[in-house]
């Protein structure tokens, strides 16, 4: 388990401690709730960019919703990762866990990049100028689903097995050591089944 450290910030109304940023990570500086691996992964609803359809988690994991099992899907895993434009280390990271869903694909394995508070056009220009990126992007204009999924820096990986489950939390990005940090993750989920 990583030592994360601590720092004591004074505030008019008292003093409250706050968690400072791993490495590779920028602060959303979010009021979030707490999300811990085994936990159910909270529901959501989100506009996918560029369209005006809607992405329901139960499509995905979980419960499947009866328009999802009408249509034959079934439940998958999920890599959710959360990104803003201006969050660097996220550019770095969602053409790696781009190419990890891809090798994973056919295991039922997606991943879903969720925006924090950015249009439609500004997400779409940054695509262009970050090649690689393959997944739907949903948007999340408010925050909502990004404080129910205590997101408190970016990027944010988390891996949602089929049951809905909550098996594995990354916060933030380093190069060395990600793809094994993730994909050893998977592969527990993968290998252990729903």
């Amino acid at each position: 388990m990583r030592a994360r450290s601590f720092f004591i910030v004074g505030m008019a109304a008292g003093w409250i401690a706050v968690t400072a940023p791993a490495a590779g990570a920028q602060p959303t500086g979010l009021e979030v709730e707490s999300l811990e691996v085994g936990q159910q992964a909270p529901v959501f609803v989100m506009k996918e960019m560029g369209k005006t359809d809607y992405v329901f988690s139960r499509d995905y994991f979980g419960e499947l919703r009866q328009e999802a099992l009408m249509k034959g899907l079934e439940p998958r895993t999920v890599i959710l990762s959360f990104f803003a434009t201006w969050c660097k280390p996220c550019g770095e990271e969602m053409p790696e866990l781009s190419r990890i869903a891809r090798e994973n694909a056919d295991r039922g394995v997606e991943v879903l990049f969720v925006n924090l508070g950015d249009t439609d056009q500004t997400v779409r220009s940054w695509l262009q100028q970050h090649p690689g990126i393959e997944g739907k992007i949903l948007m999340d204009p408010f925050a909502e689903n990004t404080k129910r999924y205590g997101v408190d820096a970016l990027p944010r990986t988390i891996i949602i097995d089929s049951t809905g489950t909550v098996r594995f939390i990354e916060r933030g990005f380093e190069t060395e050591g990600y793809r094994e940090k993730v994909t050893g993750a998977l592969e527990e989920v993968l290998g252990s089944g729903p």
